[in-house]
């Protein structure tokens, strides 16, 4: 754990004991990671000397870093690039204040076949390279020092049509919140068609009351335009049973709405904030952009009233046999 980091997780603890509450805390761990290209099941031990192993950054794609391969074993669809099974390992600090909290660690993207042990206890394993996941830490983890151990698969090649990364190729968060709190991808914002006087927005909240006794809190949800300036609010008063979910449904309308187009990309600002007793524990922020979507079989595809030529599309998350956009140079 480097020392900028250590001031990173301090800071957080302190200004939650300050503020008297617990708000929702992501932390970046793309920094700090040892790295091997070799197996060993007593890597996921919880104490491991990686005095031998390279240090490496999150985004990181081992298959790039070593380059065109003899073995080829991707394909030439692949580049020529290799597999294999790799490791990595990262330590980091927990405050004591955790011990009541929700942590969980969140990978935006590993390829592939990844498992995941924390202080050395197995917390599961993702095949599919393509998808986020997360995993809960609170029951495994220990006020200080603490371990994470990544083991990626990519020993059965090719396993793709394309080029593909071989390792932790996205960033990774660890992310902290009370007992009461807006549930992973919980916020979901759809609109009817809007016109040029207003549109009907719908707001729904997906929340979790994950202690054991009952609760009451209050949901306020707040839209706001691109300069910041409060367009809508409601409040909505909850009643939780213990370890019990929520959906919260609001409805809104906005007058005079600004349009998101490709030329003019405005955007509102949806913001979910969860009170317990008068102070805040969570709170989830989400843009969003009104804009009014039609296929014709005369103009084909609409946006906004008007003929959109769709001219290309992201096919796959990399710059072909060139690694993932995090390590190219253009």
């Amino acid at each position: 754990m480097n020392f900028r980091n250590y001031l990173l997780f301090i800071l957080i603890a302190v200004l939650g004991c300050a503020r008297g509450y617990s708000q929702r805390a992501t932390i970046s761990l793309d920094s700090g990671w040892h790295f091997i290209l070799q197996d060993d099941p007593d890597f996921s031990k919880q104490d491991m000397d990686v005095s031998g192993w390279q240090e490496v950054s999150i985004p990181h794609d081992w298959a790039h870093v070593e380059g065109v391969s003899k073995n080829g074993a991707q394909g030439g669809s692949g580049g020529y690039y290799d597999g294999g099974i790799a490791w990595y390992r990262k330590s980091f600090t927990a405050p004591e204040s955790w011990s009541s909290k929700l942590v969980q660690i969140e990978f935006d993207g590993v390829y592939m076949n990844s498992e995941v042990w924390v202080n050395g206890h197995y917390l599961g394993k993702r095949p599919y390279g393509y998808i986020s996941f997360r995993y809960g830490l609170s029951k495994y983890l220990k006020p200080g020092n603490n371990s994470i151990a990544v083991r990626v698969d990519n020993s059965r090649e090719p396993s793709a049509r394309w080029y593909h990364p071989c390792g932790i190729y996205a960033p990774v968060h660890l992310i902290v919140t009370g007992q009461q709190r807006v549930c992973p991808n919980g916020i979901h914002i759809t609109s009817d068609m809007a016109t040029s006087e207003k549109v009907n927005v719908s707001v729904n909240a997906v929340l979790m009351n994950h202690s054991s006794a009952k609760v009451k809190a209050v949901l306020k949800t707040t839209i706001t335009n691109a300069s910041g300036e409060e367009v809508k609010v409601s409040k909505k008063n909850i009643k939780w049973s213990p370890k019990s979910k929520l959906s919260i449904d609001q409805e809104f309308t906005i007058e005079k709405p600004a349009l998101w187009s490709p030329d003019s990309p405005y955007l509102y600002t949806v913001t979910n904030g969860l009170w317990v007793k008068g102070k805040l524990v969570d709170h989830v922020e989400t843009k969003y952009g009104v804009r009014n979507i039609e296929w014709s079989t005369d103009n084909g595809f609409l946006l906004n009233g008007e003929v959109c030529k769709l001219l290309g599309v992201c096919e796959h998350y990399e710059g072909g046999p060139v690694g993932v956009p995090g390590l190219c140079p253009f």
